[in-house]
């Protein structure tokens, strides 16, 4: 069955669904991939209503019960492409024009107030506390998730000598990848639709012994099978990288203050080498 139109479905005809059932359209609308992966007691007691309710509400969509909309939901997670679909998504809306700069910012505020954790708050810890005493720091992501990992290196490396960013480019990662050991980390970032490198590499990574840290959007993610440390961040609703961003940056703040004296003695450092070499521009008026 046609996932998008069962979603524009639920939209159409929310207005007109009991109250009960309007808590589990809200449910499916607003995480239709915890919904996909929960069993039905667990919704039941979350949503505070009956089983028999959340399987009646199946079969008013279309399904012949709870199990066979659940694998329907499943197979839809597992082949969409995220950022395209949530281009598409986001182009169709109707929304003026001078409109769409707010409406955009708004959904950022909304990801960021919603990321906090205590759970995320003690990864947050186990990832500065990892990267801290090791050896080195391997960092790794391909196609829309390599300009999160290119930032976490660029800025990791203003303040630390170990910071290793693997690409494909050259076609030699194994020669650099090659001395990983279990005094290591090795750090990923993926999001839909997975790559099969990222997979191979953090598999690679943690066959060597290195300290394997992933982030990614759900813990069905296939990075977390082979993670020492699973990070859940879920992107936007306009599939913004703006919440793991901020995730990122604050690891950075937190590393550099472990040794602040060290940290600012090589920003200071660098700065200054670029300046002369003439990386960046200087107005010699």
């Amino acid at each position: 069955m046609n996932l998008i139109l069962i979603f524009k479905k639920i939209r159409k005809n929310y207005s007109s669904f009991s109250k009960t059932h309007k808590k589990i359209a809200g449910s499916i609308l607003n995480d239709y991939k915890g919904f996909a992966f929960s069993t039905l007691e667990k919704l039941s007691q979350e949503l505070g209503v009956s089983e028999a309710s959340i399987y009646r509400f199946a079969r008013e969509l279309g399904y012949d019960g709870f199990t066979s909309f659940k694998d329907d939901l499943q197979d839809y997670i597992k082949d969409e492409i995220f950022p395209m679909r949530e281009l598409k998504e986001s182009i169709e809306t109707n929304i003026d024009h001078e409109n769409i700069l707010y409406n955009t910012i708004e959904s950022s505020i909304c990801n960021l107030n919603n990321i906090y954790s205590e759970n995320l708050y003690e990864k947050y810890l186990r990832t500065i506390e990892e990267m801290q005493k090791a050896k080195n720091i391997y960092v790794f992501a391909l196609r829309s998730s390599f300009s999160l990992s290119y930032y976490f290196s660029f800025t990791l490396n203003q303040l630390k000598d170990n910071v290793r960013l693997l690409n494909l480019c050259y076609g030699n990662i194994y020669d650099n990848i090659k001395d990983i050991s279990g005094n290591d980390v090795y750090f990923t970032i993926s999001y839909p639709p997975y790559t099969e490198k990222s997979i191979e590499m953090i598999n690679y990574a943690k066959d060597s012994g290195a300290f394997t840290i992933a982030i990614s959007d759900s813990f069905n993610s296939p990075l977390f099978t082979n993670s020492d440390l699973s990070i859940k961040i879920e992107p936007g609703s306009t599939y913004s990288f703006v919440p793991t961003m901020i995730f990122l940056n604050s690891i950075v703040i937190a590393i550099g203050k472990k040794d602040k004296a060290k940290s600012l003695e090589n920003i200071d450092h660098k700065t200054k080498h670029l300046f002369e070499r003439g990386v960046y521009y200087h107005d010699k008026d």
